[in-house]
């Protein structure tokens, strides 16, 4: 398993990334409210941000991000919020995660995700 990835409480995370992918705020808050992990991931390494990503929310990304989801975490591919948004075409969802990380990078310095190892 890529070191990248890390797991959150199943069920939990599982219903806040069905949330994300329906593009249901009121659901996502409610579940960030009630302490589900904002940076869970499923089997595959896919966090909540990846998944807004994937479907272009930038009202979500958003609300995922003040949140405290890490925008540097990195899928089982290797893959950030930020390249996912920019594979589909996302654009206001890379230019919020883009403005994201420019304030982050003036106070830490983020490494980037090492390659995902192909089996």
């Amino acid at each position: 398993m890529n070191e990248c990835v890390q797991k959150g409480d199943g069920e939990a995370v599982k219903s806040l990334l069905l949330a994300v992918h329906g593009g249901r705020d009121a659901e996502v808050r409610r579940l960030l409210e009630a302490g589900v992990d904002v940076n869970g991931a499923d089997a595959d390494g896919v966090t909540p941000l990846m998944a807004s990503a994937m479907n272009g929310n930038v009202k979500i990304a958003s609300l995922l991000l003040d949140t405290g989801a890490d925008p540097g975490r990195c899928n089982k591919w290797g893959m950030t919020a930020h390249a996912i948004a920019r594979f589909h075409g996302y654009d206001t969802v890379v230019a919020l995660l883009d403005d994201w990380s420019a304030a982050v990078e003036s106070s830490t310095e983020a490494a980037p995700c090492p390659r995902a190892q192909r089996t």
